[in-house]
């Protein structure tokens, strides 16, 4: 799972590739990536979508197989996974980025 979320964008951005997007990309407060950003928009909508979707199989595969009894913490994973969703849906919560029911599985889950 390691290298699913990374933070490292040191390339400088092209501000062209997102210009026309600004208005869709929810501020953060912390920021955003403006490497990120260039990479999402300029990507081909149909690659960007296997991409997050591979990449979405595989935090729902590695939290089907944490272990509590062995104290692995999902909460981690959880965190990793929002993070990664925060980064990769700069609109905010839609129907593609499910962020509210995803930041609510983790409660549900201990209740």
């Amino acid at each position: 799972m390691e290298g699913v979320y990374q933070d490292d964008y040191s390339t400088a951005a092209d501000f062209t590739q997102f210009e026309n997007q600004k208005e869709n990309i929810q501020p953060r407060k912390q920021g955003r990536s403006a490497a990120k950003l260039a990479e999402i928009f300029s990507q081909d909508e149909s690659a960007r979508q296997r991409h997050l979707d591979q990449q979405k199989e595989e935090f729902e595969a590695t939290l089907a197989q944490v272990n509590i009894a062995n104290d692995e913490d999902p909460l981690d994973i959880y965190h990793r996974y929002v993070r990664w969703t925060l980064e990769n849906f700069p609109q905010g919560h839609n129907h593609a980025s499910q962020l509210i029911p995803l930041v609510e599985r983790p409660a549900k889950a201990s209740g």
